[in-house]
């Protein structure tokens, strides 16, 4: 598979979107760099287990699913620019990329494009166990 190069990300306005494993937080800006010139791999569908989690929402991060933040994440999908790979943890989790594969489902896509990052960079926020989004027991394989 070709390796992806991650164009078009404006490295001056960086997204502050994050990744969090309950523990710790990780801005997806800091992924897409370790994700440049990784190969390319075909990720079943069927296999995301992010599918049959809540993602999107949660009290803990005061997300809550009203009908106007289900529409929102519609619209990103809606809005998903496809040729981005979607970007792995080492163990599999999605790191970036969920709303593509959700785009991809409701296409009757089976696979999509997919880089694995090799390992885990440092958390750029460490949650103190008495900060409300912290999670005493994150998901398993995080």
């Amino acid at each position: 598979m070709d390796a992806v190069r991650w164009r078009g990300m404006d490295d001056s306005k960086p997204h502050r979107r994050f990744y969090s494993d309950g523990r710790g937080i990780w801005y997806i800006d800091r992924f897409w760099k370790l994700a440049e010139g990784l190969p390319v791999e075909d990720l079943e569908i069927e296999k995301v287990r992010e599918l049959d989690e809540v993602c999107w929402f949660s009290e803990r991060w005061g997300k809550r699913p009203t009908c106007r933040a289900v529409i929102e994440h519609c619209q990103r999908i809606l809005a998903a620019d496809m040729s981005y790979p979607v970007i792995l943890s080492p163990d599999g989790g999605v790191l970036d990329g969920i709303h593509r594969i959700a785009k991809a489902m409701a296409q009757g896509e089976r696979t999509v494009k997919a880089v694995r990052i090799k390992e885990m960079p440092p958390p750029d926020e460490v949650l103190s166990p008495d900060d409300p989004r912290y999670d005493a027991q994150p998901p398993t394989g995080s």
